[in-house]
This record gives C-alpha cells, sequence and structure tokens, in this order.
C-alpha cells in the first residue's frame, strides 16, 4: 500500500498541469490541506454510519488531495531528498506488512 501511495503521488505530480501547479505554489495548499482533514474528520466521525461504497470513496477523494498536496510539496522542495524519505517509508511499510505476525 504504501509503494503503491508513492507511485500514486509520483504519477500526480507528473501530471498535474502549470496552473493548478502555480495554485498550489501561491497558497493553494493550505485549501488542500483544510479539505484533507475535513475528510479524515468526516470518514472517522462516520465510519459506522456510512455504507462501504461511500467510505471507499471517501478514501479515493481523500487519496487524490493527497497525491496533489503531495506533488506540490515535492515540486516546492528539493524533490531528491523527498523521494528517499518516501522509498523509505514505502520500504518500511511494506516490510510491516511483510513481517508482522497476526
Amino acid at each position: 500500500m504504501g509503494l503503491a501511495l508513492t507511485r500514486f503521488s509520483q504519477l500526480l505530480w507528473r501530471s498535474v498541469n502549470a496552473s493548478l501547479l502555480g495554485f498550489l505554489l501561491h497558497g493553494g495548499m493550505w485549501l488542500f490541506f483544510i479539505a484533507e482533514l475535513g475528510i479524515v474528520i468526516w470518514l472517522s466521525a462516520s465510519i459506522q454510519k456510512i455504507s462501504a461504497q461511500a467510505a471507499t470513496i471517501g478514501f479515493l477523494v481523500y487519496s487524490a488531495l493527497n497525491g496533489v498536496t503531495m506533488s506540490g510539496h515535492l515540486r516546492l522542495l528539493h524533490y531528491g531528498f523527498d523521494l528517499v524519505d518516501l522509498l523509505i517509508t514505502a520500504m518500511t511499510f511494506g516490510g510491516r506488512e511483510r513481517f508482522t505476525v497476526g
């Protein structure tokens, strides 16, 4: 899952157009952060009440927003260092999934 999220972020980073990137770089990233937080709060508060389809759609919207915010973040900072961090995170999640007993 960590590798898939990293790949999804990478694909969104490559496919983001100039106008959206300009919006993100000029302060619009906060709007996406707030939207992500709102979706997390909504999913957490209503997870027992909503259908599986609604939860899946909420997660996919959250994932897309996360990919957009990560693409803006990677564009702002030196992307080589951040990609190493994402790779280490993906490997950590993969290792935990592989060797978790349960």
